[in-house]
This record gives structure tokens, sequence and C-alpha cells, in this order.
């Protein structure tokens, strides 16, 4: 089976636009989301109707939790906290309602689906090293665990208690377990501003990055009233 793997893509339509057209192109059967669907971007409603429309599996993220819930939002920043606000305003009862429901974690046998970590996936904490995935594979028995949350493309393999980083494309081998970070559809931060998501086929997980039209969704965040700060990071992949 092709899957397509999408995580963060935070009310970033145009990205989201570019990306499904590259997941059609490449023919996937289905398509999984790691959670964050809004917060920072403009099209909320948009990107909620995409991933209900496209996606059989979908996990929640801190963003998706925070306009449902008021306290998931009291260790956000000052201008995070102002998008969510702001997002909030943007949804019907129907919409808050689907991403409240969506679960924490999803295990398919060998996989496992989570936005944050496997090691506490209610505290939203963050895989950014070989430390933090070593923790995270100590904390489930799935051979295949996929992450969002950073907004930065990371793979890991564990061996003999140890993670390791791994290089993209990863070819995913028996008797070894691996963590694997498809980076950010709506907002990358690795220093690529360009749309990130990955494609699961066949033991191999293929890393892609597309274009999309920045300005675009710059302006639109301008006009609503969107800390600007959130635009301009856009450009840079930060």
């Amino acid at each position: 089976m092709r899957v397509g793997i999408v995580s963060d893509i935070h009310g970033n339509w145009e990205a989201l636009s570019a990306v499904s057209s590259a997941l059609e192109k490449e023919r996937v059967e289905e398509v999984w989301c790691l959670g964050d669907i809004v917060g920072y971007g403009p099209d909320p409603q948009e990107c909620i109707k995409w991933v209900k429309q496209n996606c059989r599996l979908t996990v929640c993220g801190n963003h998706d939790k925070a306009v449902c819930r008021e306290e998931e939002a009291t260790f956000f920043n000052h201008i995070a906290r102002k998008a969510i606000m702001w997002t909030c305003e943007q949804l019907s009862e129907e919409e808050i309602r689907f991403l409240d429901s969506l679960p924490y974690t999803i295990s398919l046998g060998e996989i496992l689906l989570v936005h944050s970590s496997p090691e506490s996936p209610r505290s939203w904490g963050y895989i950014l090293n070989e430390w933090d995935a070593e923790r995270a594979f100590e904390n489930c028995e799935e051979r295949l665990i996929f992450v969002g949350h950073t907004h930065r493309p990371q793979a890991y393999e564990y061996r003999a208690g140890e993670a390791l980083r791994s290089e993209f494309p990863v070819t995913i081998k028996l008797n070894i377990r691996y963590l694997i970070n498809p980076g950010s559809v709506g907002q990358p931060r690795d220093r690529d501003p360009r749309a990130s998501f990955g494609i699961l086929e066949d033991e191999t997980f293929r890393l892609l990055r597309v274009e999309y039209d920045i300005e675009k969704t710059q302006a639109k965040m301008y006009e609503r009233g969107l800390p600007e700060h959130l635009a301009k990071r856009l450009e840079i992949g930060a």
C-alpha cells in the first residue's frame, strides 16, 4: 500500500493544496494525518474539510486541542495564543467537535501514529534528538512510529537500545525499529520553506518537498489580522 503522511498543516491552505496535488500524482491509496490541522494559518476551515474528506486516520495535535479547550493553550506563547483565539472564532461547533474527537494515538499493530511523543502523548513533549527518540522507543512497542510536532523532518532507528539518526529515504529493515517525522506541511522550521510530507510504500519512507504560493498565504494572514511574525517566518522556513 502507498500511504501519504502529512502533519502540522496549521491552517495553511496553499501549502496543503500543493501537497494534495502531489499526493494525487503519487497515486497514494490513503492518507494519514499526524495532527495540528489548525493554528497559526488563515484557512482552518478549508484544512479541516480536506482532512475529513481525505485522511483515513488522524490524531490530534496540541493546537487542535487548544481551540477546543482553553486550558490547553496555557503554555502557548502570546503569538500562538493570539492565533488560537482567532481560529476559535472562525470554527463552527461541528468543526470544534471534530477536532476534540480526535485521538491522541492510533496503533495499527506494528505502526503507531502520535503527534508528540509516545512517552506522554497528552503532555506534548518534543522529539528533538537521539535522547528524546530513545525515550519514545522505550515507551511503546510498535516497530514503526510516526510523529509530528517539531515541524522538522527527522528519522531515527533503534538498535540494541540506542537511537541513531537515519537519512531519507528510510529503508525499513526487519528487526529494527524506526521513528519518523515527515516535517510540516504548513509551517516548516528546518530552513526550507517548502511544504514537507512523506510517502510510505513497500518498506520505504520517502520525504517529499513541494513549493507553494507563500505570498498568497501571507497576504491572507495580514488581511485577517494574524500575527505578522507567523507570516514572515513562512518565507524562511523557520
